[in-house]
């Protein structure tokens, strides 16, 4: 891998990383209002708090997979990857919703631990190989 090609990759790891964020927010805003709406924001303890806390995850569970798996999943790419023009691509087979799944939810497990972030920063940039995720789930992102 080229050092231009790490470099886009970096920057469309750093655009979906504040696509996250932003992602989070909306959902954070809209839970306060759909609480606000029900009157469960208050709720501490009950059968209501147990609809609360379903409603909070339910919502969250819906916002990270349109936005990290289904869509990347119908584009090949990320927001990040298509804002930088790049693609993902299988070295064999095609991609598939359960591929980007287990991609999404690999990078997510994987780079919340220190070590995760340090190996691939590793593979990366010093062996100048594709991402632990890619090699893993033999897909490779190229240039659209």
């Amino acid at each position: 891998m080229d050092k231009s090609m790490r470099k886009k990759r970096m920057y469309a790891l750093l655009i979906d990383g504040i696509m996250l964020v932003v992602v989070l927010f909306i959902w954070l805003i809209l839970i306060y209002l759909l609480q606000e709406l029900l009157g469960l924001y208050q709720v501490k303890t009950g059968p209501k708090y147990v609809v609360k806390m379903v409603l909070n995850f339910s919502l969250l569970i819906i916002l990270f997979g349109l936005t990290f798996i289904y869509l990347p999943s119908l584009a090949e790419t990320t927001f990040g990857k298509y804002m930088m023009g790049l693609k993902i691509e299988p070295i064999s087979g095609r991609i598939t919703f359960g591929r980007i799944l287990f991609r999404s939810l690999f990078k997510l497990i994987f780079y919340s631990t220190i070590i995760g972030i340090f190996i691939d920063y590793f593979t990366v940039f010093i062996l100048k190989q594709d991402a632990t995720h890619d090699r893993l789930l033999r897909t490779t992102v190229i240039e659209r």
